[in-house]
């Protein structure tokens, strides 16, 4: 939904074994995204369908070349079984630049008549496990979201532009902290003339040998003494923004692509989006209040662990109309692709805007009635 292009391969490569070769004009046209770009011509021609729905022969992009963007183009290269051949723009006609096109959702609106809303059920990835949901094309699906539907407008037609009002930490009690641990045993008194204490990671001291500050004394796995470092459940969290995960140019994008923005535009509703990415003032407000409440975490740790996502509370998203989302740690934090157990921050900074990603949408089903010109949410179901 932070598109309106829609653009297929016409082009082999990086495993796309499908692609367009119909015509083409001598138009070129490029697309450049947090994480990746491409380029290609404008074409024409073609009947196409979405979701079997018509949509009559639209102009559409012709991606020739492209970096980081079609990676996941066939099953081979991709044993999840997701296939992207392309993008679906969803965003509003004024985005579009370059030609003279059409999104392709409109394209079908015009031609079945069918009500210009959609909804989307995002449900999240669980490390290398395929991420589901569904876009349901003309309205909602109940079985996809339970509760009523909270409305926030649509103030600019663009992007799916919304007022942000704030964004902050849920003042909910959190769970008591954990208990630091504590050496169960010590290292058994054996002189060091009697046992090379090196190799159970000791030191000699006082003629015994000793484990170092900061390890404990187990028994290894071969049965032999062993020193092994003390692993503290928890330290100070002063930098709770360094587990963060935009490594892939998200937040970089959001100040260019909002730097500019009206007024009436502060922040946009982006399934594209994999962070939610926060102006200056509310992105220091969430990560203050983060560490306040939440300021132990494993202790030296480059992410947190899945048992330890209980003890960070919702951050609350305020939209105009006094919609109130709750986001929370289980979608906020994301796991790592090297490391399904190991989970990382989604919460970045950008500029005076703010981008509302998927971290949001896997909370709540979203739909975009442009009938309305508004936004609606309610708690997501059907993920299994």
């Amino acid at each position: 939904t932070g598109s309106s292009t829609f653009a297929v391969a016409a082009a082999p490569g990086e495993g796309c074994w499908e692609y367009y070769t119909g015509p083409c004009m001598h138009h070129s046209i490029a697309a450049y995204y947090g994480s990746g770009n491409w380029t290609g011509d404008v074409c024409t021609g073609p009947e196409v369908t979405l979701a079997g729905l018509s949509a009559g022969s639209p102009l559409f992009a012709g991606i020739k070349t492209q970096d980081n963007f079609l990676m996941d183009c066939s099953k081979s290269n991709n044993p999840s079984g997701i296939i992207s051949e392309g993008i679906v723009g969803m965003a509003y006609q004024e985005l579009i630049s370059g030609f003279d096109g059409v999104p392709l959702f409109d394209s079908v609106v015009q031609a079945t008549g069918i009500p210009n809303i959609f909804s989307m059920q995002c449900c999240g990835w669980q490390g290398g496990k395929a991420a589901g949901g569904q876009l349901v094309l003309g309205g909602v699906d109940s079985s996809l979201y339970t509760g009523e539907f909270q409305y926030t407008p649509i103030t600019r037609h663009a992007w799916f532009c919304v007022n942000l009002v704030e964004a902050y930490v849920d003042g909910s009690e959190l769970p008591p902290p954990m208990p630091a641990p504590v050496c169960p045993e010590t290292f058994p008194v054996v002189p060091c003339f009697l046992f090379p204490c090196g190799v159970s990671n000791a030191q000699c001291s006082g003629g015994l040998c000793q484990c170092p500050a900061g390890s404990c004394f187990a028994n290894s796995q071969d049965g032999l003494w062993d020193c092994v470092s003390m692993q503290e459940p928890f330290k100070p969290f002063a930098r709770l923004h360094q587990l963060g995960a935009l490594q892939s140019g998200e937040s970089e994008e959001a100040r260019e692509k909002l730097g500019q923005a009206p007024q009436d535009c502060n922040a946009i509703i982006d399934s594209g989006t994999s962070e939610i990415v926060l102006g200056k003032e509310d992105y220091h407000t969430v990560i203050t209040q983060l560490q306040t409440v939440a300021d132990e975490v494993e202790g030296g740790a480059q992410c947190v662990r899945e048992s330890m996502l209980t003890y960070f509370p919702d951050v609350i998203i305020h939209l105009e109309g006094d919609v109130k989302l709750s986001v929370p740690a289980t979608t906020y934090f994301q796991p790592r692709p090297d490391d399904s157990g190991c989970y990382v921050l989604f919460i970045g900074r950008g500029g005076a805007q703010a981008i509302i990603g998927q971290p949001m949408m896997e909370a709540y089903y979203t739909v975009f009635d442009k009938e309305n010109d508004r936004i609606g949410f309610a708690p997501i179901a059907g993920c299994s």
